[in-house]
């Protein structure tokens, strides 16, 4: 039952996710966005710590509503190390409590380091970060900036910052929505196949049962996305005196047909605030 019960918590995370299928010093006023953007992401390579809180939710647009609600925490050390924590909204007043073998009791815990371009796992006995690269936003920022996209400045900002509003080519933000979730679920067979893995169990008979339901869960999965549409939007606020980014808000709509036929119109919301400690 442990087991199963497990195999639930990380099939929600997946299709929470799923279902909205180094230069500092004084920002350059006259920089155009795009160049703003560029000096922007790369003096986050100058932070030597920096620390995020954010949280996500799925809104219906059909009716308004808002559901699965996120919360996560960040920290970045020596430039390449981090630690990260996601817990369901509704706990807002319970700490998270992790189990002495890194199985979260609230949500997923995982300590990272940044190699060859991409955040890789740092520690046994904690949460792969395949489970929460769609909650970083040091990942995210930097998939914005290699990414297909237009970039351009909102009106109306706070004194002492630009905001700069990022949208992903269809086709950009399509991909990086498939990639993500067929990376998740990737993983997820793996921990209920290896021996390695965490949910591994083994009994035979439970082990083909637990494939069973992420065989399932990965044909609705790819049904849904191969006529999904993905719309992708980013609003990075810069602070002119460092010319780094202090909030990254995102928005990610997806449009899908579910397999009776019904149209769902969803978006993936998420508010991201920075404090960092640059190096001199």
């Amino acid at each position: 039952m442990m087991k199963i019960h497990r195999v639930g918590l990380l099939i929600s995370l997946l299709l929470f996710l799923g279902s909205s299928l180094s230069m500092q010093g004084c920002t350059p006023q006259g920089s155009d966005p795009e160049g703003l953007l560029q000096t922007t992401l790369a003096g986050l390579a100058g932070l030597e710590q920096l620390h995020f809180k954010g949280r996500s939710a799925v809104q219906n647009l059909d009716t308004g509503m808002y559901s699965a609600e996120l919360h996560y925490t960040g920290e970045l050390r020596s430039h390449t190390l981090l630690s990260m924590t996601v817990n369901k909204g509704r706990d807002k007043k319970r700490p998270p409590r992790f189990a002495q073998s890194g199985d979260p009791a609230d949500g997923f815990q995982a300590k990272m380091e940044y190699k060859s371009g991409t955040w890789k796992a740092l520690q046994e006995g904690y949460a792969d970060s395949t489970w929460l690269s769609g909650y970083n936003p040091l990942q995210e920022l930097s998939l914005i900036g290699s990414a297909d996209k237009h970039v351009s400045e909102e009106l109306g900002a706070a004194r002492g910052t630009r905001v700069l509003r990022v949208e992903l080519d269809p086709q950009a933000a399509y991909t990086r929505c498939r990639e993500l979730l067929q990376q998740q679920m990737e993983q997820l067979k793996y921990e209920l196949q290896e021996p390695a893995g965490e949910l591994y169990t083994g009994d035979e008979a439970g082990r083909k049962k637990l494939l069973g339901i992420w065989e399932k869960e990965r044909r609705m999965l790819e049904a849904l996305l191969d006529q999904s549409t993905v719309n992708s939007v980013y609003y990075v606020t810069v602070r002119n005196s460092t010319g780094l980014p202090v909030k990254l808000l995102s928005e990610r709509r997806v449009t899908y047909q579910d397999q009776a036929g019904r149209k769902h119109d969803e978006m993936l919301r998420s508010e991201v605030s920075f404090s960092f400690t640059a190096v001199r």
